[in-house]
């Protein structure tokens, strides 16, 4: 549940080797960190790797990046439990010598490997009115994803995007062959800031919370509840006004346009909303409630 991630501690200590050393290599829990420049030839910090986990030192701060599933299992695209967490998290402490307490986020991804029907990807539309665009690389398109300004929403197949980037076989930790499920797909709210997640995670501790685990999950099916996906929808609820603004809302720039006036512009969203909350209603199989369903189960299985 737990993937990417940015952790940082602060600490005076750290300036005496990037002081000292800026342009030479040096030995720090283990591994040697060597420095790295940017384009202009300018430094920019020390850096090593512990197993997939980048570790940074720069000035009087150290960073710790990558994925936490990843570093645990040596793939991401299987379920990680709330134990694992644990594990995952005493396994930096006790190499770092970091408490856990002391290690603040920075961004982090929430995500769930769900195997929900594959036409959902067509059928997403937009998140509280921001449209959707195609997660692709070259010709193929494997996903969908919404960005936000603290936080991005991905729906992808795992399998498709793992292949495309040559990893539809890979090794555990134990480097034992892991074959991916073609049928794999991923949720994930990448948090690009924290504030979204202030009062719920702010260091590397609360993940030892089974509670911190569940409001997570609850957060990131909370923002799901807003995706509007495309269904087969029977229009003869509707009004032929109530109709025009439902697919004329189905569009991104007619909101963009409507914002000459906000107080109109609301008025319409909120109409909006309820005309879809109508059709959904309706529905005597939407696929929205199934994928919610999904989610659901594997967040309980994940911390029991």
């Amino acid at each position: 549940m737990i993937d990417n991630f940015k952790l940082e501690h602060i600490g005076d200590y750290y300036k005496v080797f990037t002081d000292i050393r800026v342009y030479e290599p040096f030995e720090r829990f283990g591994l040697s960190f060597y420095p790295r420049y940017n384009r202009n030839g300018n430094y920019s910090y020390h850096s090593a790797l512990y197993h997939n986990l980048l570790v940074k030192i720069y000035g009087d701060r150290l960073t710790i990046e990558n994925s936490l599933h990843k570093f645990y299992h040596g793939y991401n695209h299987s379920d990680f439990t709330h134990s694992e967490i644990v594990s995952a998290i005493e396994a930096i402490e006790n190499y770092f010598k970091i408490p856990s307490e002391d290690l603040y986020f920075r961004r982090v991804e929430i995500a769930l490997n769900i195997n929900y029907p594959e036409q959902v990807h067509e059928q997403i539309q937009h998140y509280k009115l921001n449209q959707f665009e195609n997660m692709r690389k070259g010709k193929t398109v494997y996903g969908k994803k919404c960005f936000m300004s603290e936080y991005n929403i991905k729906f992808y197949n795992k399998y498709i995007e793992d292949k495309l980037n040559n990893n539809s076989y890979i090794n555990d930790r134990y480097s034992n062959d892991i074959s991916i499920p073609k049928t794999e797909k991923r949720y994930e709210v990448e948090y690009k800031k924290m504030r979204p997640l202030k009062g719920t995670l702010t260091t590397l501790s609360d993940l030892k919370k089974k509670r911190v685990i569940l409001a997570l999950g609850q957060k990131i099916i909370k923002y799901f509840d807003s995706v509007v996906i495309q269904s087969n929808y029977d229009y003869r609820l509707l009004t032929p006004r109530q109709r025009e603004l439902v697919f004329a809302g189905s569009n991104s720039d007619f909101w963009d346009t409507e914002k000459i006036n906000m107080n109109t512009r609301s008025k319409k969203m909120k109409l909006y909303n309820s005309c879809i909350k109508m059709l959904d209603n309706n529905l005597s199989d939407n696929p929205k409630y199934e994928v919610k369903n999904l989610m659901l189960e594997k967040i309980h299985h994940l911390v029991t």
